[in-house]
């Protein structure tokens, strides 16, 4: 070989091994901070490159690595999180010396070979529902004193296990789950001592979850004919609810729900009804429903509308007032034959020109300011119309007296009566 060749050779070995150190320094730093942050891995199945890459000689990161490189190089930071899904925190399985970045390598599918050497033992136990002393899968047990903290998450037995714990004195505590209740200590204090120390058991307690299942219901009815009454606003209220309800086709209404309890249900009042029964009654729940609270409704007579009135008369049908003034219209409904009807009347002014003045239902005129309205006495669709022009004088302090009655109108009234 030529001195060409061979210093073409020296370079592209040069080149390839400085490529290598950067990798190497990497994955053996990254190595060596896990070893720094859990010291309990040294040794183990978990100390090599498989934590954090794909392959053992290093190359590209499995989902753990990928989570410590996104946290900054902290794997602290993600130690709570569960990379590959398994069901385990990566805390759990690094305690456990199981693979945080694959999903099938975790608590429950590999045997923990304890750490050899002296003084180390298992601290081990079950989460039991007090109910049937059976096991409790999923809960998670905690174990840490100064010097460690470890996590472990209880298998389908409800069995935890922490192995390769030193003499000492621990805290074991057992993380609470919803709807569940301690019946023993949720954290106790263990010593170990030169032996294991198994069945360091916690019992738990399902919650009673208490059921609703009441339901009060009743119907809105017509005291007529006892049929029900569609399209009334039901309300049960107390301290703790307010519900609404409308009543269906039937006339019925229900509240479903409802637990133990006193309450006020009421039937709001609808126009043209006068209730027979109490609007608002009081009831009580007391583990059963409450059917048949009903509510009992007349409808109102209503003066009838003559359908043979032709035509309505009303007085005045034009007159002067001043503001402060009242005046009271009077109207009479009559037939094809010029025949007086009785008939239900109704006051209005048109426009809605409220602010020269206001009318009652029954014809009182009250002048409030100058202007003219029209006002409009109406039996269903038969109606006739005055007018009323009101001005800016205080008939307190004008001379002399005005009558209502001038202009000849009151003849007239007393005529058509």
């Amino acid at each position: 070989m030529n001195k060409l060749n061979k210093l073409t050779v020296a370079v592209l070995l040069l080149a390839t091994i400085l490529m290598a150190i950067p990798q190497t320094m990497a994955l053996t730093s990254y190595l060596t901070s896990a070893e720094t942050t859990y010291p309990s891995i040294v040794g183990s199945r978990i100390d090599n490159c498989l934590l954090c890459h794909n392959t053992a000689a290093g190359g590209a990161v499995n989902v753990y690595g990928a989570a410590y490189l996104a946290a900054g190089y902290n794997f602290t930071a993600i130690q709570n999180a569960d990379s590959d899904g398994d069901g385990y925190t990566n805390l759990a399985e690094i305690n456990n010396k199981t693979f945080p970045g694959n999903a099938s390598d975790h608590p429950s599918a590999v045997i923990i070979t304890p750490p050899t050497g002296t003084n180390v033992y298992n601290v081990s136990g079950f989460s039991l529902n007090s109910s049937d002393n059976t096991g409790l899968p999923g809960w998670t047990i905690n174990i840490s004193n100064g010097t460690i903290n470890m996590e472990d998450i209880t298998d389908v037995n409800g069995s935890y296990i922490f192995s390769g714990i030193s003499n000492g004195t621990y805290t074991l505590t057992e993380n609470p789950m919803t709807n569940w209740t301690n019946v023993s200590p949720s954290t106790v204090e263990v010593t170990v001592n030169g032996a294991d120390l198994p069945d360091q058991n916690f019992t738990n307690m399902p919650k009673i979850v208490e059921v609703l299942p009441y339901v009060v219901s009743g119907f809105s009815l017509n005291s007529s004919d006892n049929t029900g009454l569609q399209g009334w606003t039901i309300n049960i209220s107390n301290d703790t609810i307010n519900m609404q309800g409308v009543t269906d086709v039937n006339g019925s209404y229900m509240f479903s729900g409802i637990s133990n309890g006193t309450y006020n249900i009421t039937e709001n009042p609808m126009t043209g009804w006068t209730n027979v029964s109490p609007s608002t009654i009081e009831v009580t729940v007391n583990g059963a429903d409450l059917p048949n609270q009903n509510f009992t409704n007349i409808l109102m007579a209503q003066p009838p509308v003559n359908a043979e009135v032709a035509y309505i008369v009303i007085v005045p049908y034009s007159v002067s007032l001043h503001t402060g003034e009242e005046l009271q219209f009077h109207a009479q409904a009559y037939d094809a034959n010029d025949t007086k009807k009785d008939a239900n009347i109704s006051y209005i002014i048109k426009n809605n020109e409220s602010e020269v003045g206001t009318i009652t239902e029954s014809g009182l005129f009250s002048a409030l300011q100058s202007g003219r309205v029209r006002i409009t006495a109406s039996s269903g669709d038969i109606s006739d119309t005055a007018v009323v022009t009101v001005t800016n004088i205080d008939h307190r302090h004008r001379h002399g007296d005005r009558h209502h009655n001038s202009g000849g109108w009151q003849e007239y009234i007393d005529e058509v009566n």
